[in-house]
């Protein structure tokens, strides 16, 4: 008698079993509407300075990658009804209830992360999460979800941390207290003469164990150079234990914005372009790399440079340069000095390269000078073979906030903040041409998303973002002692 009710109403059951589990999870769909929000601690405060002593070195542990790049997953159909259109919906979906498929470690779960924001183009959607440990950041990390124009959910990319180790999460130093310290090592003390743009508490998994620590994201002038960086500081003892020269890093990408997807598919590479932008790729600037020079100035001329790491770095670039191995159209003055910075044993001299006296994107020159008033390490990156012939900007910098404020903001210049504005030289795979870097930071969801664009001065179109919080929480390691990575102005 069971069997024929079975095959009676097996279908029935079958079906009412199905719809049963479903709307398990339609509840669970609606439920993650509420989730994954949060308030992201961010203050502005302000920062600048020529001397900084790191007292401690802390490494960074290696984060965990995450790369999925052909997963085509798609919620369930019943649920998909519910969730149709909404990109963040089937991201959270994801995390809710398939977390297992992106492979991530035992104790990671979809309450590990926060979601921070929503970017759209026309043919796809990008939802980025960031790592929480009882409710704190997690410096270095990411989940970038990438929803197609049919809700598919065809890459997910990022870096997370495991075997996180800390019992109370209690900050010892207060925003206020940051601000000082970063004053004081930036600035002489002087909170005026520099702007924080993003400060927060974190988590920071460093290779000897975890600490808390600010992250802090600044900028300042300095000789009609705007200078950018993000440090660390360490909750425990209020030391700096790490820099990154925003400007310097940002080509660097590690993480969710380096993988590049099959060729094929329409999904994103990472850097979530506005719609309008076509994509102009950036010549691989000409690396130079003497680790070991050893360089001194001549006895003749010594005593007039002693004791000044900038006097005998221009020393060696107008009359030594030839033992950098730079092409014949390079020379002292294509480089200008933008900054010297100095740590209790050695002084870190930088430039970069202009032409015609407008600097080139994606060029500097760091000139290390020792104690002993010995150059010891150049590392840089610098453009051959530019072909402009005339100088002559189309735009103005009011124009090119605007054409920013349409793209990422509706027009509404209020909602933004561009901390750097800047005619440039830029050398594309297809030629020389003229834009403008703008560095903006503007609030998203409780959250400060910080970019720099490229803006075509001949037509005013995006061609070019890269996301600075993304590229500077996954690429500095220790101090800025010269080990150079892919340096970027």
């Amino acid at each position: 008698m069971f069997l024929i009710h079975m095959r009676r109403y097996g279908s029935f059951s079958l079906c009412f079993l199905f719809c049963t589990c479903c709307f398990r999870n339609l509840a669970s769909a609606q439920n993650i509407k509420h989730d994954f929000e949060g308030e992201y601690s961010q203050t502005i405060i302000p920062s600048s300075s020529e001397t900084l002593t790191f007292v401690s070195s802390i490494e960074s542990e290696t984060a965990i990658q995450v790369s999925n790049t052909n997963l085509q997953y798609s919620v369930p159909f019943l649920v998909s009804l519910f969730l149709r259109g909404d990109p963040k919906a089937i991201a959270d979906y994801l995390l809710v209830n398939d977390i297992h498929l992106l492979d991530l470690d035992n104790e990671i779960s979809a309450s590990n992360f926060k979601h921070v924001s929503t970017r759209s183009t026309s043919i796809w959607t990008t939802v980025r999460y960031i790592q929480t440990y009882q409710g704190v950041p997690v410096y270095g990390t990411e989940l970038a979800i990438t929803v197609n124009q049919d809700d598919i959910i065809t890459i997910v990319l990022g870096t997370y941390m495991s075997n996180l180790d800390l019992i109370d999460i209690d900050p010892m130093l207060t925003e206020e207290d940051v601000q000082d310290i970063v004053a004081d090592n930036y600035v002489n003390g002087n909170a005026n003469m520099f702007n924080v743009y993003e400060s927060e508490f974190v988590v920071f998994q460093s290779t000897e164990g975890t600490l808390l620590a600010w992250k802090i994201n600044l900028s300042y002038r300095e000789k009609s150079m705007t200078n950018s960086y993000e440090v660390l500081v360490s909750d425990a003892d209020s030391t700096l234990f790490q820099e990154t020269n925003l400007d310097v890093f940002v080509e660097e990408g590690t993480g969710p914005d380096e993988s590049t997807p099959n060729e094929n598919d329409s999904t994103p590479k990472g850097e979530d372009p506005p719609t309008s932008a076509p994509s102009l790729h950036g010549k691989d600037g000409i690396r130079i790399s003497k680790t070991n020079l050893q360089y001194s100035v001549p006895s003749i001329d010594l005593e007039s440079v002693k004791g000044n790491p900038k006097a005998i770095a221009d020393y060696l670039l107008t009359n030594d340069i030839h033992l950098l191995d730079l092409q014949n159209d390079i020379t002292s003055s294509s480089f200008k000095h933008v900054s010297t910075r100095s740590t209790s044993i050695w002084t870190t001299v930088r430039y970069i390269q202009t032409y015609q006296g407008v600097p080139v994107y994606g060029t500097e020159l760091a000139i290390t000078v020792n104690q002993d008033d010995i150059i010891t390490i150049v590392l840089g990156t610098y453009m051959s073979n530019l072909d402009f012939i005339e100088i002559d900007p189309m735009l103005t910098e009011e124009d090119v906030q605007d054409i920013v404020a349409d793209n990422y903001v509706n027009g509404n210049a209020n909602m933004f903040n561009a901390y750097e504005s800047e005619f440039v030289v830029f050398q594309s795979t297809e030629g020389t041409l003229l834009a403008w870097k703008i560095n903006l930071s503007y609030r998203e969801e409780s959250m400060t998303n910080s970019y720099e664009v490229l803006v075509s001065d001949a037509d005013s179109t995006l061609f070019q973002e890269t996301n600075l919080l993304v590229t500077s929480s996954s690429s500095g390691k220790g101090n800025d002692n010269g080990n150079g990575k892919n340096l970027r102005y």
